[in-house]
């Protein structure tokens, strides 16, 4: 179609892809303030603002959440005894194949490779 060799068309269409793009981005945050100005029955300026401030807490309670999960498991292997007692970190080895580790006497869970107690 010649129309699309406009140089004004094609920036047009452009503008609207990056408008289009950065609405779909922000549709949480958009959805959780309409949900909450809607329910609202007075002060709905408060209420868009609470849940705006409540899905950000979301955010950063699942992030701190996933990023602690490591942490969390590796006391739990510490506690039930996996891996060694002697003082030293634990030593992942990702080259763990088939429930066999490589390498000295180890054993292993399904991802990861522990130091013999």
């Amino acid at each position: 179609v010649p129309i699309f060799d406009n140089k004004l068309v094609q920036y047009f269409g452009n503008w609207l892809n990056t408008v289009g793009v950065q609405v779909l981005h922000n549709l949480a945050p958009i959805y959780a303030i309409a949900l909450g100005f809607g329910l609202a029955k007075e002060k709905k300026e408060y209420a868009a603002l609470g849940a705006f401030v409540g899905y950000f807490a979301l955010l950063k309670s699942m992030n701190l959440l996933i990023t602690n999960f490591v942490i969390f498991l590796n006391m739990q292997q510490m506690l039930s005894g996996a891996g060694n007692v002697s003082g030293r970190r634990y030593h992942y080895s990702i080259g763990n194949r088939n429930g066999k580790c490589r390498g000295g006497r180890r054993y292993s869970d399904r991802n990861y490779c522990f130091p013999a107690p």
